[in-house]
Parts: C-alpha cells; sequence; structure tokens
C-alpha cells in the first residue's frame, strides 16, 4: 500500500508543477507523502493560496447542476477531493449520495473537518487508479474529474469511469488550460487539450459533449460529457 500510495503521488499530485517540492514525514505512526505547494512571501495558507486560483463556486453554478430537482437528486463521486474545495460545494448542491476518492488520509481528514458529518457523504481512502472501488458508488450519475486527467493513460480512467456510471451520466472535467502558462499546473505537454477531449469523447461514443464556460477561472478549461 505504501509503494503504491507514493507511485500515486508521484505519478498524479507531483505533476502539479515541474518543481514542486516532494517530501516524506512520519504522521501517527506512518510514512505519508505530502506535497508542498509554493507559497508566495505573503504567507498564505496553502489551502488559502490553491483556492484562490479559481472561482470554486463560479465552477460549480457553471456546469448547471443547479438546474432542476432531479439534477440536484444526482448521485456524485468526486476523484480525487484534495482539500474538499469541491466536495464542499456539491455537498450543498445534491441531495444525493456522494463519494469521494482520495489516496491521501491527510487530505481525507482534512475533508471530513471540513464537511462535517454528512450522512451522504463517504471519504474513502483508496488509490482510484489501482484499486477497487467501492460497490455502493456505482451507477452514480455525475462523475467530477478535476485536475486528474494529467495521467499517462487518462483514457484508461475514462473509460474505467464511465462504465461505473448510471446510463446517461454526465463526466465533469475541469483542468489547468493548455494553451497559456498558468501560476499552477502540471507540465503543458501532459495537460488535455480542447481535440483530447473530442477524442475521448468520441472512442466513448459519448451522447453530448459541451465545453463549459468559466468565466472568472481564466486559467482553466472544462467539458461535460454525457454518456449514452
Amino acid at each position: 500500500m505504501l509503494l503504491r500510495q507514493y507511485v500515486f503521488n508521484v505519478r498524479v499530485r507531483l505533476e502539479v508543477s515541474d518543481s514542486i517540492p516532494y517530501q516524506f514525514f512520519v504522521f501517527k505512526g506512518y510514512l505519508r507523502a505530502a506535497i508542498l505547494l509554493k507559497i508566495s512571501d505573503s504567507g498564505m495558507p496553502e489551502q488559502t493560496y490553491w483556492e484562490s486560483l479559481f472561482d470554486g463556486d463560479g465552477i460549480v453554478r457553471s456546469f448547471g447542476w443547479e438546474d432542476g430537482q432531479r439534477k440536484k437528486e444526482s448521485r456524485v463521486i468526486e476523484f480525487g477531493c484534495g482539500y474538499g474545495t469541491f466536495t464542499n460545494r456539491l455537498a450543498k448542491l445534491f441531495s444525493g449520495r456522494i463519494d469521494a476518492f482520495e489516496i491521501d488520509p491527510i487530505m481525507i481528514e482534512m475533508t471530513r473537518n471540513r464537511i462535517g458529518s454528512l450522512p451522504k457523504v463517504h471519504l474513502h481512502q483508496l488509490d482510484f487508479l489501482d484499486e477497487e472501488w467501492p460497490e455502493e458508488s456505482k451507477s452514480a450519475d455525475v462523475a467530477v474529474m478535476f485536475h486528474m486527467l494529467h495521467l499517462s493513460e487518462p483514457f484508461e480512467l475514462l473509460k474505467r469511469v464511465a462504465n461505473h456510471l448510471a446510463s446517461g451520466a454526465t463526466i465533469a472535467i475541469l483542468h489547468w488550460r493548455s494553451d497559456k502558462l498558468t501560476p499552477r499546473g502540471p507540465a503543458m505537454q501532459t495537460r488535455p487539450t480542447r481535440s483530447d477531449i473530442e477524442d475521448w469523447a468520441a472512442r466513448l461514443k459519448v451522447k453530448k459533449i459541451k465545453q463549459v464556460d468559466l468565466d472568472h477561472s481564466p486559467h482553466h478549461a472544462a467539458w461535460s460529457l454525457e454518456l449514452p
């Protein structure tokens, strides 16, 4: 498990920047992988700095999930909850079950502390690239994949997600823009481009693909894929 955790963090989390420092430390008797985000000289907390780089509320609104009672009752899977930045917002919006996957136990605790004890939110510490997903998360209506698709084989993860979801479900994708330099983000060549998204959507035989307008998050691009 420790080896998988290390590989996952190198494969995904360290790719948020070519120059992010990486450090191991002991926490509660276990070897943990921690990402030390670069903080400006202002001394802003890591979480505050991270969340200043995009408009979280605006991003959630842009996907149109607030339109209609049926959408609000949807079941959701979030891949990589991190600080709980979007988990918190999803929990306020959706009345259905929410399953959030995250490999880092520290992030799991931070998210839990942030959202409190909500019975509908289920946090799972697991490597969702290699481990089995909880059966109870199957047939969800929405998959939230934010800052995820700079993997070595992104389509394989997308295909697995699509097979796990309900018929007619939506895959929500958000990532750092591939056409301009941004304050954070993985190497430019690893970021999904519009043509990548369109190619993956065609291979998934999606019913509808839509590029989502992000008025107040200029460093990001987003897409919504509606499955058949």
